[in-house]
C-alpha cells in the first residue's frame, strides 16, 4: 500500500499575526451587542420550536427550557418594593425586613418602622395568620391576590383592581398598573453621563448661542446593563389558552384525577371550606382559561399548584386522593 505524502502548508508568521489581530478585534466587540445577537438567535430558535410543536409534551419541554434559561439576580430582586414592584432608590425612605432582607417603600407599607422590623410576609409566616401586606394587621376582612396570594384589606389596597373573572389583583401584579409605573418611573439607564476626570468643566461649559461643540455630542455613551433579568417571552393570548387547554386535556386522561375534576361537595366533605381558604378545581380552571384570565403560563401553573396544595393540606399523604395529588403534581408543574 502506497502512502501519499500530502504537501505541508507553509507557515507564515505574517498570517499568524493577522489571525491574532483578528482574534483580538473579535474579542473587543462590545459585549452588549454580542449578548443581544446571541439572545435574539436563541429566542428565534425557541419560537420556531414552539410553533412546530405537535404535542403538549413538546410545549411543556419548551416551557421548561424557557424557565431554566431565565437568570434572576437576587440583589436586584431584594431592592424591589414587594408591594409596588418599583426599585427602592432612597435608603431613608425604605424599610428592609430583618428576616428576609426584602425592601418596602415606607409610603407603600403602613406598618410603623422599628429598629428590628419584620415585614408582613414574615409575620404571616411565623404566626400562620393571614396578614395584610400593607398595614400588617391580622383581621378577617381580607382579600387574596390571584397571582401572588398575599392578603390585603380592601381599604388598604385602594389602587388595586379586579380582573375579568372578578378576582382581586394587587397593584404589584396588575399588568395595567405595572405599565403605568414603567411609564412614570421607567427611566432608561442605557445612557449615562460619562464625565472626564481630567477636565470636569468640559461637560458643563455653556455656549451663549445654544450650540454645543462636536466633541461634546458623544458624552452620553451606551453602557451594558448588568445583573438584570432578560425580558420574558410573551405568548399570544390564544396560544397561551390553547396550551392551557392541552395540558388540562392531557391531565384529564390520567388515572385518579376524578377528585380534581369538579368542585368539592361541601355537603359530602364537611369542614373543607374552613380548612381551605381558596378552593379551586379543574372545571374552574378551565372556565378561567375560556375567559382568558391567564395572561402567562405562570398564572395557569399557579392555579394548578394551588389545587394540588389544597389537596396536600386537606388529605392525608397515604389516602387515595393524597396519593393522586402527589403523583400528578410533577407531571404538570415540572
Amino acid at each position: 500500500m502506497k502512502m501519499e505524502n500530502k504537501p505541508k502548508k507553509d507557515h507564515h508568521p505574517e498570517d499568524e499575526e493577522e489571525r491574532s489581530e483578528a482574534d483580538k478585534d473579535e474579542e473587543g466587540v462590545d459585549d452588549f451587542d454580542r449578548d443581544d445577537s446571541d439572545s435574539g438567535e436563541i429566542v428565534e430558535r425557541w419560537r420556531a420550536y414552539v410553533e412546530s410543536a405537535d404535542t403538549p409534551a413538546q410545549l411543556a419541554l419548551a416551557l421548561q427550557l424557557l424557565e431554566s434559561s431565565v437568570a434572576w439576580e437576587l440583589v436586584h430582586t431584594l431592592r424591589l418594593c414587594q408591594i409596588c414592584r418599583i426599585k427602592c432608590e432612597d435608603p431613608s425612605a425604605t424599610l428592609r425586613c430583618t428576616a428576609c432582607r426584602f425592601s418596602y417603600h415606607q409610603e407603600c407599607c403602613k406598618s410603623p418602622p422599628s429598629r428590628e422590623w419584620f415585614c408582613p410576609a414574615c409575620v404571616e409566616s411565623s404566626t400562620q395568620v393571614p396578614t395584610c401586606l400593607i398595614c400588617s394587621r391580622q383581621l378577617d376582612d381580607l382579600v387574596t391576590c390571584r397571582k401572588c396570594y398575599h392578603f390585603f384589606h380592601a381599604e388598604c389596597a385602594t389602587d388595586s383592581s379586579f380582573d375579568c373573572c372578578g378576582d382581586f389583583l394587587c397593584k404589584g401584579c396588575d399588568p395595567r398598573l405595572f405599565e403605568r409605573r414603567v411609564i412614570a418611573h421607567g427611566e432608561c439607564d442605557d445612557y449615562i453621563e460619562a464625565d472626564d476626570p481630567s477636565d470636569p468643566a468640559e461637560h458643563h461649559h455653556h455656549i451663549p448661542n445654544g450650540h454645543h461643540p462636536p466633541q461634546n455630542r458623544d458624552i452620553r455613551k451606551p453602557l451594558k446593563r448588568k445583573a438584570e433579568a432578560p425580558p420574558p417571552v410573551v405568548f399570544p393570548i390564544e396560544m397561551n389558552a390553547d396550551l392551557c387547554r392541552a395540558m388540562l386535556d392531557e391531565l384529564e386522561c390520567q388515572p385518579g384525577v376524578g377528585p380534581f375534576l369538579e368542585p368539592v361537595d361541601l355537603d359530602l366533605v364537611p369542614g373543607y371550606r374552613e380548612a381551605i381558604a381558596n378552593p379551586i378545581d379543574m372545571a374552574s380552571i378551565r372556565n378561567r382559561v375560556d375567559a382568558q384570565c391567564y395572561e402567562t403560563p405562570d398564572d395557569f401553573a399557579a392555579d394548578m399548584e394551588l389545587m394540588f396544595s389544597n389537596c396536600r393540606t386537606f388529605n392525608e399523604d397515604d389516602s387515595p386522593v393524597g396519593i393522586a395529588g402527589r403523583s400528578h403534581t410533577p407531571k404538570i408543574l415540572s
